[in-house]
């Protein structure tokens, strides 16, 4: 494939925003998950799902992604529903990073292969997230905060229209945090809408331009950041803020 026929490709994707939930529930033996959920989220800023653990923020993440179907109801991207053009435009990085066992090169590059673009841009993508040193290395040799370094590098190998991150941070150390950060909020300044799942009040505060905060499945807000710090917000949003413990 020559260069003219990657960017006739490239320019077919179609649009996928805004992504809409209509009714949607989640039930996994019996119990009800997420409850009927309706949002609509566009291509603007960078959206933190937001809740304390085992509130349905991953279980929202993988809905969004369409790795996991609804029980009830539907999502649709831009009124229609998933298909493979719309998944060839979105990524995903996990909390676990998960890695191919191969080279640090060859992760990137199976990627790029997949999107079927050629190789070149191997060495400014692992240059980006400071791996280029460490290309011939075996993955599974990488430090934690390497490897998720390298998951990162994967998903916006493509040029993701649209990228998914759970707690992708939860494990790593304060510089490598920031790291990452920067990464992301530089991403979704360069038309990369990204969703990012934290329990973090401070990290939400660094890089969320809206806050989706969630409780027992429900989404108790959808609001801009700056008024939900603010305490403009629900009394079960303002516990959380404080730090209370509620059941």
């Amino acid at each position: 494939m020559n260069r003219n026929d990657e960017n006739k490709f490239l320019t077919a994707s179609q649009d996928i925003f805004p992504i809409s939930m209509v009714n949607v529930t989640l039930n996994i033996d019996n119990k009800q998950l997420i409850c009927n959920t309706n949002m609509s989220i566009n291509n603007d800023g960078l959206t933190v799902l937001m809740g304390s653990n085992g509130s349905g923020k991953t279980l929202m993440l993988k809905l969004l992604h369409g790795l996991i179907i609804p029980s009830t109801g539907y999502i649709l991207w831009n009124n229609q529903k998933l298909n493979h053009q719309i998944k060839l435009q979105q990524s995903m990085v996990f909390q676990t990073p998960v890695l191919l066992k191969r080279s640090v090169g060859d992760n990137i590059s199976f990627v790029l292969n997949r999107k079927m673009r050629s190789n070149y841009q191997i060495d400014d993508i692992l240059e980006k997230v400071h791996l280029l040193e460490f290309k011939n290395r075996a993955a599974r040799l990488l430090s934690a905060g390497e490897k998720q370094r390298l998951a990162l590098g994967r998903a916006l190998a493509i040029k993701p229209k649209l990228l998914f991150l759970d707690e992708p941070t939860s494990n790593l150390d304060p510089s490598t945090t920031k790291f990452v950060e920067d990464i992301i909020k530089e991403v979704s300044k360069n038309k990369t809408k990204v969703i990012f799942v934290t329990h973090d009040m401070h990290q939400a505060k660094r890089i969320a331009d809206d806050i989706i905060f969630i409780d027992k499945g429900m989404v108790i807000e959808h609001t801009d950041s700056s008024d939900f710090f603010n305490l403009k917000n629900s009394v079960k949003a303002k516990s959380y803020l404080a730090g209370k413990i509620f059941l």
